[in-house]
């Protein structure tokens, strides 16, 4: 009976082992891992899809794995527990189908991911605001959860936070002001996900986005290239807004569903190209690169197939 003790441990732990191979997602607690998703991950105060937002966490952001014995749910497809982990000091609740094993072949890929403060999505534009509140205190006053933009003609537009819990979550912060166009650009962080509009200092007119503006070379034009393919919580997709005084008119939009752009660059007042990338069970594939060009009539953008 001794000697068959020893035999059964081992059979349980190398059933273990199997379980593990048979399963790669599944993560010990007190060991490393990796977001793997695209479009980021959230990190909430408790584990489910309705939990308070805590911050968004970076595609290839490492987290130390403390209890992974949450709820089990099935996002996007996915069946998988929720984990509580911990990073750069914050504790919080992510979903297990979006975290892999932290091991050597993705130790390179978290290197330049990890988590300092100013990558949490609620912090970051925060810092940005302080910046522009120092450098434009004419044209840019916060006085708790008001913040206000001075425009022309002694207009004001004050817009408000709401940080209560749940989905009227809303918090505005201006991270820019764009010369001489004269625009606000303010960052929206919502319950799931963020948005961006610019508000013209001259009218007062306001004109949604979708992601950080991209100025073609002469300034004639700007475009936003937004990647959230798999949580979908952002803008994914391209537009074209041709600048004409301050204001802006919508020439170009695409918002596919199977793919995202990456690596948006401007070719001249004209011609654009971007990285068409797709993503499969949460893992980019290699994008190929297209063309967007402005017909000759300059009416219509066009989109170019790869070479």
């Amino acid at each position: 009976m001794a000697r068959a003790f020893p035999v059964i441990i081992k059979s349980l732990f190398q059933m273990f082992l199997l379980l593990l191979l048979l399963h790669p997602g599944i993560l010990p607690a007190g060991e490393a891992g990796i977001i793997n998703t695209a479009g980021g991950l959230n990190l909430r105060e408790q584990p489910a899809k309705t939990g308070k937002l805590l911050a968004r966490l970076k595609n290839g952001t490492k987290v130390e794995i403390l209890d992974k014995s949450g709820p089990c749910e099935t996002v996007e497809g996915i069946k998988d527990n929720w984990l509580k982990v911990s990073v750069n000091g914050k504790t919080g609740w992510v979903f297990g189908g979006f975290i892999k094993p932290f091991d050597a072949k993705t130790a390179d890929k978290a290197s330049d991911a990890l988590v300092s403060s100013d990558d949490f999505v609620d912090n970051e534009p925060a810092q940005s605001e302080k910046i522009i509140l120092k450098k434009f205190p004419t044209k840019v006053t916060r006085l708790k959860h008001t913040l206000k933009l001075h425009c022309a003609e002694g207009k004001g537009i004050e817009l408000v936070n709401d940080d209560s819990d749940g989905e009227s979550y809303t918090m505005y912060y201006c991270i820019d002001f764009i010369e001489p166009e004269g625009l606000f650009l303010i960052h929206v962080q919502l319950y799931e996900g963020a948005e961006y509009f610019v508000v013209n200092s001259a009218s007062g007119r306001t004109f949604n986005l979708g992601d950080r503006p991209i100025f073609s070379p002469q300034r004639t034009r700007l475009a936003v290239a937004g990647f959230d393919v798999t949580a979908a919580y952002d803008f994914n997709g391209i537009r074209i807004f041709r600048v004409e005084k301050g204001d802006l008119a919508l020439e170009y939009e695409s918002e596919p569903e199977v793919w995202g752009p990456q690596n948006f660059i401007w070719k001249s007042e004209t011609v654009a190209s971007f990285d068409q990338v797709s993503v499969v069970d949460g893992i980019e594939k290699p994008g190929k690169t297209v063309s967007l060009t402005l017909d000759a009539a300059g009416s219509k953008w066009q989109l170019q197939p790869p070479k």
